[in-house]
């Protein structure tokens, strides 16, 4: 099987809108052995970078832009079954995006990381309030919070949340990640027990070395 046709053909489908197709390239690269998180990494999230470029040069419209990311999810939730399988470890993460924040896939992913490596996963999705997470993290006490952003002028509403929750968790590790990370150079690790990741690699050495 050549990678870079599948990548393209699942790129289309996802273009075009047809979800059957872009499951199906799906479902035969991990048959054919690929691994779930290399198939997040390197078919679908490349694929939404793309889609996403081409909408901000205005080749695409907002219409087609949500149609693949519905698309993508629907995916997403086809590999819960195989997550879920996997023996448990008893300790739990919170996935949440920022306040304001409407873009959840690729903290998905992070969050199925975590189930692949044994974790149980709550995920909170986009646009969480900071003191409704911080209430939430403070009923279910988990073992570590992931925080998504992807745009960049949301930076100031993130250092608020990591702040609130180091101040209520202070040894609890706590990963950031998302593309505004990639566009603002200057953000700056508030402590040793908070990492910022840049790929779904980074998600699972981290989630290794916190078992």
């Amino acid at each position: 099987m050549n990678e870079q046709n599948s990548f393209e053909d699942f790129y289309n489908s996802l273009l075009a809108g047809d979800r059957s197709k872009s499951s199906a390239i799906a479902s035969e690269l991990l048959n054919y052995g690929i691994s779930i998180k290399h198939l997040y990494e390197k078919i679908i999230r490349n694929s939404l970078y793309d889609i996403g470029k081409m909408w901000a040069e205005g080749k695409i419209s907002v219409a087609t832009e949500h149609m693949a990311s519905a698309i993508v999810e629907a995916i997403l939730n086809d590999q819960y079954p195989q997550i879920s399988a996997m023996t448990k470890n008893n300790k739990t993460v919170i996935a949440a995006c920022a306040e304001n924040e409407s873009h959840q896939i690729g903290l998905k992913m992070v969050a199925d990381i975590f189930e692949l490596n044994g974790w149980d996963a709550i995920f909170l999705g986009a646009n969480t309030p900071k003191d409704d997470l911080l209430n939430f993290m403070k009923l279910r006490k988990p073992d570590a919070l992931a925080l998504s952003l992807s745009l960049d002028f949301n930076i100031p509403t993130i250092n608020k949340t990591l702040e609130s929750a180091r101040n209520s968790f202070p040894a609890m590790p706590i990963i950031v990640g998302g593309q505004a990370f990639s566009r603002f150079n200057n953000f700056v690790l508030p402590d040793s027990n908070t990492f910022l990741i840049k790929g779904l690699d980074d998600v699972e050495q981290l989630v290794k070395s916190f078992n």
